[in-house]
């Protein structure tokens, strides 16, 4: 079963970051965005495979790993 994360935002270092229902959050180190970019935007240019785990934080430092299991990425409910 894959994990299910929503975008929440981008961070001060303007990466694209998610969050799963658990309350960790995954973000793309390569793909970055302006701060005034749309979640349609970035859903565009990034997948699950983009992402790696950022920890418990939002803007936390990198943990520079892959995720353990797959990450589905779906459309929040802003």
């Amino acid at each position: 079963m894959k994990n299910r994360v929503k975008f929440v935002g981008i961070d001060y270092w303007s990466r694209p970051v998610f969050k799963d229902e658990k309350g960790n959050y995954f973000g793309s180190l390569d793909k970055l965005f302006n701060s005034v970019d749309t979640e349609q935007k970035v859903l565009e240019s990034v997948n699950g495979d983009d992402l790696l785990y950022f920890g418990r934080d939002f803007d936390c430092e990198p943990m520079g790993d892959n995720p353990v299991r797959e990450l589905e990425i779906v459309r929040s409910n802003k």
